[in-house]
């Protein structure tokens, strides 16, 4: 083969490759397209208003949930113990309910009984989203209700690019 075939079967085979990683990226858009319109469904179904900011007197109104740059959607329910503060590298148990954003939501898993041990800051254990929940929530006690949008949750959901409803409480292990 001379030198000019090679650089023609070399561009047709990069054209191909593009042409069909764009197809996956359009089915993958689509697919986070979908969770952005279940999401906002949910969003609207319950009446929830959306702040960009975090309230600066940290006081929570009802039905409204602090939008982080991430995309958490995230209501702190009760500030818990503020004098008790978490830090990285802390062992802390989180108790928590995970629901579809269905009209009749369902729980899919259930940490309520048993808490799910995690070092903060340190655990593989919990995803991104979580990790960031847990230091917004940052107390000792701290209730919060958010919702996690797959591409910073655990690989299974990312996967499946599933959001999910969390409704966490967060105490430190040794207390």
């Amino acid at each position: 083969m001379n030198n000019i075939a090679k650089i023609i079967t070399a561009l047709a085979a990069v054209a191909f490759s593009l042409a069909f990683s764009s197809c996956g990226n359009s089915d993958y858009e689509k697919l986070l397209d979908a969770e952005s319109a279940q999401i906002n469904a949910y969003i609207n179904r319950n009446g929830i208003k959306v702040i960009s900011s975090y309230p600066a007197d940290s006081v929570w109104q009802d039905g409204v949930y602090y939008k982080t740059k991430s995309g958490i959607y995230i209501h702190v329910d009760d500030l818990g113990d503020t004098s008790d503060t978490i830090v990285p590298n802390m062992k802390i148990q989180a108790s928590y309910l995970k629901k579809t954003l269905d009209v009749d939501p369902e729980v899919v898993v259930e940490y309520t009984k048993s808490p799910h041990e995690i070092v903060y800051g340190a655990s593989s254990d919990a995803s991104t989203g979580m990790l960031e929940a847990i230091g917004i929530m940052r107390n000792h006690g701290a209730k919060a209700t958010f919702i996690l949008p797959s591409r910073i949750a655990n690989s299974v959901d990312m996967n499946a690019v599933t959001p999910y409803l969390y409704e966490m409480t967060i105490k430190l292990a040794n207390k």
